[in-house]
């Protein structure tokens, strides 16, 4: 059987596939990263939020994709995972493959039978735009609603899209 880790002396163990799987399935970045920092895996969410490439993350530092401000508090809070303690709520901010922050908030723990921190982060939306988005379901919930036919709906939802956001073409 061939596992997605191969980094060297470290060894790849049959339950880190498993792990991986069940990671990628989450909507939210998610990461499995060594005692020693490196990024192991990072998840469908993390490369289609932050832009970086399939396979660019690995043997990366974690800490080299949080913003400067708050890396020494991620060091600490990192101390405290490998700790064994489960850390929830915990904020900072994560750079994008352009530089570009993303804030984000955290559920990170230790597993020691497999030597990993997994941590997965949640976007933090702005109270203005949590209502934007709130007033968009709820516009689609009514066009679907209302409308039958697939095209008849999609144009209901440009005609949102367009009335909520000026950017929408």
């Amino acid at each position: 059987m061939e596992y997605p880790f191969n980094y060297g002396d470290r060894v790849a163990r049959p339950a880190w596939p498993s792990l991986t799987a069940k990671l990628d399935e989450l909507p939210d970045p998610g990461f499995v990263v060594g005692e020693d920092g490196l990024i192991l895996h990072a998840n469908a969410a993390v490369r289609c939020l932050l832009g970086y490439p399939e396979g660019s993350l690995a043997q990366r530092r974690m800490l080299d994709l949080v913003a400067p401000a708050d890396r020494e508090r991620t060091q600490q809070e990192a101390q405290q995972v490998l700790c064994g303690q489960l850390r929830t709520g915990f904020r900072n901010t994560l750079l994008d493959a352009q530089g570009q922050p993303l804030p984000v908030v955290w559920m990170a723990a230790w597993m020691p039978q497999r030597g990993v921190r997994v941590g997965v982060a949640r976007p933090i939306v702005a109270p203005d735009e949590e209502h934007l988005l709130c007033a968009l379901r709820s516009a689609f919930a009514d066009a679907a609603v209302v409308h039958d036919d697939d095209r008849d709906y999609l144009t209901a939802v440009r005609e949102c899209l367009s009335a909520r956001l000026p950017c929408w073409p």
